[in-house]
């Protein structure tokens, strides 16, 4: 034993010192900064989110394969802007945050489990006379699991991101048919204000030309009259109709994750019609989506997540192997 060393300090100590911070240093120990929430500032982002965005630009150009120009574009075709929402859509930040979440959890579920160190402080308040009263303890706890557990840890968490994974797809189809919805009910709306505001015109000048044939005797008051019930009916009309494209409009910023201000009055072209399918193409459509579907696909793997905890539930019933070493300095005697 080397020379500075004070007499109560024996190699063995030494020893558990060295072993203590070597296991101890292969620890998986993670560090995550506090992420808080800001309303203040999440409202200011939603706000100012506009479709002249060059991030947006460069999301359109790696996806659609070719640099959006005019920038920013005046006209938007459906497919253009079903990207737009993939972009700014929140129920597409929560899928992906969702994925990452259990993909990263397939990796701390392989990560061997932490042992645990203790210390246990000891005291004897009547010892001999000469011989120390204290006698403290370190003991340390190494689990090693048995049955594969550690393997079908992993094939639940797999299991369980590959569901999350399809998620994100369910979750992409769900916006870009709101959004489809979202468009024809814009355009539909648009349309019909405006054919109803030509009836409108037609009416009053129709009333005109009653007032006039009236005026000339050619006509009762009660001819003018109808016409006048006509001409309130197709204002009353006109009126809803133009009350209704707010709302349509709106239904098209929520679909695209859009402040109701950043979109153009004009631009917007209506979704493309879906195409007709024959019999026999409606029947291999249906057995496709019953197979492939993102969100039957997240089910599927749903049900795989579930199989495989309940196979590592069952592998509980073998018990894991504790390695629990320990040291204690009893009054001077050192103890394994």
């Amino acid at each position: 034993m080397a020379s500075w060393l004070p007499n109560s300090i024996t190699a063995s100590r030494v020893l558990l010192l060295g072993v203590t911070v070597s296991l101890l240093g292969g620890c998986v120990v993670q560090h995550i900064p506090p992420a808080p929430l800001d309303p203040v500032a999440t409202a200011a982002s939603l706000e100012g989110r506009t479709l002249s965005d060059e991030g947006l630009r460069h999301f359109l150009a790696d996806n659609l394969h070719q640099d959006p120009t005019p920038w920013p574009k005046t006209s938007w075709d459906f497919e253009t802007l079903s990207w737009v929402a993939f972009y700014y859509h929140p129920s597409l930040e929560v899928a992906r945050a969702q994925w990452e979440s259990a993909h990263a959890a397939i990796r701390t579920a392989g990560e061997p489990p932490n042992p645990s160190l203790s210390l246990a402080p000891g005291y004897n308040t009547n010892p001999d006379a000469g011989v120390s009263p204290w006698f403290p303890a370190v003991n340390m706890d190494f689990l090693i699991s048995t049955a594969h557990k550690g393997d079908k840890h992993v094939a639940t968490a797999e299991a369980a991101a590959e569901s999350a994974r399809q998620n994100v797809v369910a979750a992409a189809w769900k916006v870009r048919g709101d959004l489809r919805q979202a468009l024809n009910d814009w355009d539909i709306a648009q349309r019909k204000s405006a054919l109803l505001d030509a009836q409108e015109e037609t009416q009053w000048r129709v009333l005109e030309l009653m007032d006039q044939r009236l005026k000339s005797g050619t006509i009762s008051q009660a001819d003018v009259a109808v016409t006048r019930i006509a001409v309130a009916r197709a204002e009353s009309q006109a009126a809803e109709a133009r009350q209704q494209l707010p709302t349509a409009r709106q239904h098209v910023a929520q679909a695209l994750g859009l402040p109701v201000g950043a979109l153009p009055e004009k631009g917007f072209t209506a979704a493309p019609p879906t195409p007709a399918l024959n019999p026999s193409q409606l029947t291999a459509a249906r057995r496709l989506a019953l197979q492939s579907r993102s969100d039957v696909q997240a089910a599927l793997a749903r049900y795989a997540s579930s199989e495989a905890a309940l196979t590592e539930e069952l592998a509980k019933q073998y018990p894991d192997i504790h390695l629990g070493p320990g040291y204690q300095w009893d009054q001077g005697a050192d103890k394994w």
